[in-house]
């Protein structure tokens, strides 16, 4: 269930211009997961280049069970305020957040024993989380903007001692500069950020189902941006961000996570009469080499993904043919956690199509 109201009020003194928004929030959803390993083994591979033998599966029933069922409700209060004057504009906001969370882990051993935890009924957890942006138009084209972001994200971690890890709390503060060129046809942004977390936590790399605390982390970077038409009907959308994220409390934990990446989506819509509503795509997302592991660390090396698309548009419905994946790579996806390297999709041709009533 999913339930979102506000009130919004305008006003002005002089020449001044506000906007007051109050609203609130309340969502709640049920959450079950069962598993069962008939009788095989659990094998952790630490080096996806260099896997171990597998065991054979057996099917005498030994093996080991795990259930979660979970409770999930999620309430939030907010109120923001948004002022203009002449070349200045500021919007700030303060919200409430209040989350409930109730339910049970039942794990199943090979010889038969099972082990029940509880995250407790009325497991409570709540923040106050506070932003404010300030954004001033230097020029008719450009403007100069700085933001602090709190952020608030409800633990639906257990551990394997029983309980339930903290809240995750992060901050952010960001500078940077907009603008909106050759007739607002194109759009840049250049902006330096630096995100402080507390109370992460990762898998239990033991214990399966399960996490562990990870302490903070620091993630400081810059990205670039640029949207727009640069020619007649040839759009771009691209991106290039810089991201050193590190562990200062726990070094030990590695992560995962490329420093360079980036990603250019080009369509270029032809402009003859023949061919009105035809189009072509192509996109390419690039991440840099990544090191893996904490003991025994190996590298994934750089990755580049190249997609493809032709569609074709029409007054009240379209046709768009895409290829992922294009020349059938291996991808691995960034992660947070070292223990689980998601693999990307082998090449996949998706074919849609849309028609408005």
């Amino acid at each position: 269930m999913d339930v979102r109201n506000y009130l919004r009020a305008k006003y002005d003194f002089g020449a001044v211009k506000t906007t007051t928004l109050f609203g609130w929030d309340y969502t709640t959803g049920h959450f079950n997961e069962l598993e069962w390993n008939d009788g095989g083994k659990i094998v952790s591979v630490k080096n996806i280049f260099n896997p171990p033998t597998f065991p054979q599966l057996t099917s005498d029933g030994s093996g080991l069970g795990f259930a979660i069922r979970q409770k999930q409700s999620q309430s939030g209060f907010f109120l923001q305020e948004q002022l203009n004057w002449q070349r200045l504009h500021l919007l700030g906001s303060i919200r409430n957040s209040q989350y409930w969370e109730s339910g049970s882990a039942e794990v199943v051993s090979p010889n038969g024993a099972t082990t029940q935890y509880s995250t407790g009924p009325g497991l409570h957890q709540s923040a106050w989380t506070p932003n404010l942006g300030l954004l001033y138009q230097l020029t008719e084209d450009i403007s100069a903007y700085a933001n602090y972001q709190a952020g608030f994200q409800p633990s639906l971690a257990t551990t394997f001692a029983g309980g339930t890890l903290p809240p995750q709390r992060s901050n952010q503060e960001e500078v940077g500069l907009k603008g909106n060129f050759m007739d607002d046809k194109l759009a840049l942004t250049l902006a330096a950020y630096r995100i402080s977390y507390t109370n992460q936590n990762i898998a239990d790399p033991v214990h399966r189902g399960f996490s562990i605390a990870a302490g903070g982390a620091v993630s400081r970077g810059f990205e670039l941006e640029a949207q727009g038409e640069i020619l007649p009907g040839l759009n771009l959308i691209g991106q290039y961000t810089y991201n050193d994220y590190v562990r200062p409390y726990s070094p030990t934990l590695a992560v995962n996570l490329p420093k360079h990446s980036a990603n250019l989506w080009t369509t270029y819509n032809f402009q003859t009469a023949a061919l009105q509503g035809l189009g072509v795509g192509l996109g390419f997302t690039f991440a840099s080499s990544q090191e893996v592991g904490t003991n025994s660390k190996y590298t994934l090396g750089s990755q580049l993904e190249t997609d493809a698309s032709i569609f074709y548009r029409h007054k009240n419905f379209g046709l768009n043919l895409a290829v992922k994946n294009l020349f059938n790579r291996n991808l691995y996806y960034s992660s947070v956690n070292s223990t689980f390297i998601p693999m990307g999709t082998t090449r996949t041709v998706l074919l849609t199509g849309t028609f408005d009533f």
